[in-house]
């Protein structure tokens, strides 16, 4: 990607991110998968055109994000949504002011924090089946994870011989396929 256009994608994500502090953990995320290759000096002159909150350490904190959470959805599965310096507190293993240090890092294993309260109500989902998850979407699974929820529970019925009706007062009739 040319320099120019690598510095107009990244702004607009800077601009979503400062606009949409609600959202900004999914731009964050989004400002690590279009930086995932860049380095050095390249991250530094980066960092000089986002201008203020975009420091090259924190430029390489959304690389480690990616890095460490490829998929955004597995994250907030584990997580729920919560602001940036919550989520740094689980991506980053010891974090030290150099930027040498920080691209050296390569992100292991930390100890799960689960005490954050998330802001909206999410579904909790065993790490397995985040893992489970993460898998379909590595081997070409290419729709979201509710999808991908709907198809594992629409695929149980199926293999039960059994199917459903959802009413819209709230009741379901199960069917047997037999």
């Amino acid at each position: 990607m040319r320099v120019g256009r690598l510095v107009d994608k990244c702004q607009r994500i800077a601009d979503d991110i400062r606009l949409d502090l609600a959202s900004a953990l999914m731009w964050y995320h989004e400002l690590g998968k279009t930086i995932l290759d860049v380095h050095g000096e390249q991250i530094k002159m980066l960092s000089k055109e986002l201008g203020k909150g975009f420091s090259v350490s924190t430029l390489y904190y959304c690389r480690q994000f990616v890095q460490k959470y490829p998929h955004f959805e597995t994250f907030a599965i584990e997580y729920g949504d919560c602001a940036w310096r919550q989520a740094l507190k689980r991506i980053v293993n010891q974090p030290r002011a150099d930027s040498n240090a920080l691209e050296s890092q390569t992100g292991g294993q930390q100890p799960a924090m689960k005490n954050l309260t998330p802001v909206r109500n999410w579904i909790k989902l065993d790490p397995t089946n985040a893992q489970r998850y993460d898998y379909a979407r590595e081997h070409g699974f290419q729709e979201g994870l509710s999808a991908f929820v709907n198809k594992c529970i629409s695929g149980y019925y199926k293999l039960k011989g059994r199917s459903y009706m959802l009413y819209d007062d709230g009741r379901v009739d199960y069917l047997d396929s037999t």
